[in-house]
């Protein structure tokens, strides 16, 4: 990329820079939020532009990591989309609008929920600025905040050098590795049809628990959580509710995600 001296810079070590992912995985990461599902990229720019950079994307409401991280699934069974006002959802818009990168994805028949959807892929990086606001304070102002995602599109990693035959075989295991997301959705759908687990019955006594305490915090909470777009937006909205602080059972229950809680029923 030609350097402009007379283009402003955004101050992010990634931003103006070429790189190709190295890596990605769906996780849970406590170090971005708790029970939050994110995507983990990282980026390793080209020569001389600086170190690898892992970034993690918020994933949205209800998704986990299915196949070890290879791919991620909606707690509810269903297949849904990623939320655009999530930070992944975010990234995957600035890619699909590039030229070129959706037809090519679509050919290959890899879905988003797969990392082999930009595993090797190479691209100029760049930012977008986004507004979030507290969903409990509706006079709060807005806070501007910078992700990173791709500006340009520029191919596969070592294309160039492969031949057609080759490229062919590399399509068919992401298009089976596509196939199979949908499997643990399914066996998540089928564990539920048979009663709730021990872990779902413990969430459940717990809200009930707030209910018998202060039933005007807990539809506080559950309004909330109807409200936010996903549970770390939650969690901070629901630490402002009067009284949250003071409560063991009340910030149990906002810190939960898992099922039966206050956040997994508002994902039903």
């Amino acid at each position: 990329m030609a350097y402009d001296p007379y283009a402003l810079g955004s101050g992010l070590p990634l931003a103006d820079v070429e790189a190709v992912i190295t890596n990605m995985e769906f996780r849970f990461d406590a170090g971005y939020s708790a029970d939050a599902c994110v995507a983990a990229i990282t980026f390793q720019p080209d020569e001389g532009e600086g170190e690898a950079q892992e970034q993690l994307y918020s994933c949205g409401k209800g998704w986990e990591p299915v196949d070890r991280g290879a791919g991620a699934a909606h707690v509810s069974g269903r297949d849904l989309n990623f939320n655009k006002n999530s930070n992944y959802g975010r990234f995957l818009g600035a890619a699909f609008a590039l030229d070129g990168f959706l037809d090519e994805v679509r050919e290959d028949g890899v879905l988003p929920t797969d990392v082999n959807m930009f595993l090797g892929k190479r691209f100029l990086l760049g930012t977008v600025e986004y507004s979030t606001r507290n969903p409990s304070k509706t006079d709060s102002d807005e806070t501007v905040k910078t992700a990173i995602v791709a500006v340009d599109y520029l191919g596969y990693e070592g294309e160039e050098e492969e031949e057609e035959e080759e490229e062919v075989e590399e399509v068919k295991p992401a298009r089976k590795k596509a196939a199979a997301k949908k499997a643990p959705a399914k066996k998540a759908a089928a564990t539920k049809a048979k009663g709730p687990s021990a872990v779902e019955k413990k969430q459940l006594a717990l809200v009930e628990s707030l209910r018998e305490e202060d039933e005007a915090m807990l539809e506080e909470l559950e309004a909330l959580a109807l409200e936010s777009e996903d549970h770390e937006s939650f969690m901070e909205a629901a630490m402002d509710v009067d009284g949250v602080a003071d409560s063991d059972v009340a910030q149990q229950v906002a810190m939960s995600s898992k099922p039966g809680s206050v956040w997994a029923q508002s994902q039903q």
